[in-house]
């Protein structure tokens, strides 16, 4: 007979599992066995906050032993690299593959951004993000007060990158470089979600709904 359900028990295992704790970390890590270990997990998120170490290098650490992490930064960090940033669940490094997949996305960011409550922020960054795609700098790049007190440039690439006009061509230390995207033509936005959705429960294995919709869903 076919099971239906788990127990919490053999949800759990199955879990850890999925997300690459069920073997020894490998001897030697190669740059095959970060990819592999990526593709497992599907995206690394990023953090600017830095106590212990950059977050996107600790699941792999966890789950592969010590490696290289000029290797990884090759992989991300690189303007031919595979992996680039989004805002996936947060913002996050995943395979450039994958960016069409969140054409949906996009979409909703840019309808979010046309709020009453957000457009003004968007007209008042509007020259600015025309100057952004020619040369990504402008006049007005001046901070508006300290962490997120966001120039006027910022935030004007900000929702560029959100909306899928620009994306990381590679950082320089932790700051992004961002020109205009290139690759395939974004998938429809009803296609692409379906897809996020469909390798976050490869991921995750035993997911709930909510936790699907939490993780693969803009907040409002």
């Amino acid at each position: 007979m076919v099971r239906t359900t788990l127990s919490a028990a053999e949800a759990r295992r199955v879990a850890l599992a999925a997300q690459g704790f069920g073997a020894a970390p490998a001897d030697t890590v190669s740059t095959r066995t970060l990819t592999a270990g990526f593709a497992r997990l599907g995206l690394l998120q990023i953090d600017s906050v830095n106590v212990f170490e950059r977050s996107h290098y600790l699941p792999l650490f966890a789950r592969l032993g010590s490696y290289d992490r000029a290797t990884l930064d090759r992989l991300t960090m690189t303007r031919r690299g595979p992996y680039a940033e989004y805002w996936a669940h947060e913002a996050a490094f995943v395979a450039r593959t994958d960016l069409p997949l969140f054409r949906w996305r996009m979409d909703a960011f840019r309808e979010r951004d046309a709020r009453p409550n957000r457009v003004e922020g968007v007209e008042r960054t509007a020259g600015v993000r025309r100057e952004l795609l020619a040369l990504l700098e402008h006049e007005a790049n001046v901070r508006r007060g300290p962490w997120w007190g966001w120039s006027d440039v910022k935030t004007g690439l900000e929702q560029l990158f959100r909306w899928g006009e620009v994306v990381s061509a590679g950082r320089s230390g932790f700051g992004p470089s961002r020109p205009p995207p290139t690759g395939p033509p974004p998938s429809p936005s009803s296609c692409g979600a379906r897809a996020v959705r469909s390798g976050s429960r490869r991921a995750r294995t035993s997911p709930t709904t909510s936790d699907c919709a939490r993780t693969t869903l803009p907040r409002p």
